[in-house]
């Protein structure tokens, strides 16, 4: 058994580059900065991943939530928590490929399973989510990413797309193609702290959007999801959803200073389309 097991023997999960890139931005140009570290831990020659939070009380969330699915097999088991800490199986799988149709649909039935744990319908207005798009946007227009007349109409547009009712639960928000492997006949993730209660169902699917998720892919994924009884709502709660977590993004890359990813014109387009989308129902 390997006895040097102290921090000075763990690897770093990010490379230098990367970390100094971190650093750059913390210092120099956002508002905020990344704290989460992750590290590689050998034992007896086995891989395992420690994750170091900024406080103890977002460790203790993200295992409650790592409790809630641990027969799943989605994602890598906790070994163990130390105060802001945890202590994580590493994961090996066959790379998540977005065009592969099996992994799309290994994919949905993740969802699927997510979706259906825990969900509760509530009156929108009851939730966060208008409230928050009209903070983000004007925010957005006083920080110079959108003018006034953009800022208008997306508040417009999300009254038009706002239903009187969403369904709420359990969603995985950041899934980059990347955080995904495919173990057996199984989706896994490992990104746990992408794993958030609570949320507007359609947000994990809106960040896919974003990044590799065309409009077929997205088709294909919510005729999967239903085959639950949530499923329908989800598909017509998806353009209100979509909006508010896309301004939300733009938001935050602003306050993280990746101003490279702010792409006004990105955004205008997407409101074109859901605009669209709203004038032909």
């Amino acid at each position: 058994m390997k006895r040097l097991l102290g921090t000075g023997f763990h690897r770093n999960a990010h490379s230098p580059l990367r970390r100094a890139y971190f650093w750059f931005l913390r210092h120099f140009v956002g508002v905020f900065g990344k704290t989460q570290r992750v590290y590689f831990v050998d034992i007896n020659g086995r891989r395992y991943k420690r994750v170091v939070f900024s406080d103890s009380a977002q460790a203790a969330q993200v295992e409650q939530a790592l409790q809630q699915f641990a027969a799943s097999g989605y994602f890598p088991s906790l070994i163990h928590r130390h105060e802001n800490e945890l202590l994580l199986d590493f994961i090996d799988g066959e790379a998540f490929d977005p065009n592969h149709r099996q992994h799309l649909a290994l994919l949905g039935d993740f969802f699927s399973d997510l979706y259906a744990r825990d969900a509760v319908e509530i009156p929108v207005a009851s939730s966060l989510l208008p409230r928050s798009l009209k903070v983000d946007l004007h925010f957005l227009q006083r920080s110079g990413v959108i003018d006034s007349d953009t800022e208008q109409r997306l508040l417009a547009l999300g009254h038009v797309l706002q239903p009187d009712r969403i369904i709420t639960g359990w969603d995985y928000v950041d899934p980059v193609s990347k955080n995904f492997l495919i173990v057996g006949q199984s989706v896994a993730t490992i990104d746990v702290e992408s794993l958030a209660a609570d949320m507007p169902l359609g947000s994990g699917l809106a960040k896919a959007q974003m990044h590799w998720l065309d409009d077929a892919g997205l088709a294909f994924l919510l005729d999967r999801l239903k085959q639950q009884r949530a499923g329908p709502a989800i598909a017509r709660q998806m353009g209100y959803v979509g909006l508010c977590f896309r301004v939300a993004w733009v938001k935050r890359k602003l306050l993280q200073g990746k101003r490279n990813f702010i792409q006004r014109a990105k955004l205008s387009a997407f409101a074109d389309k859901l605009q669209g989308g709203a004038a032909n129902n």
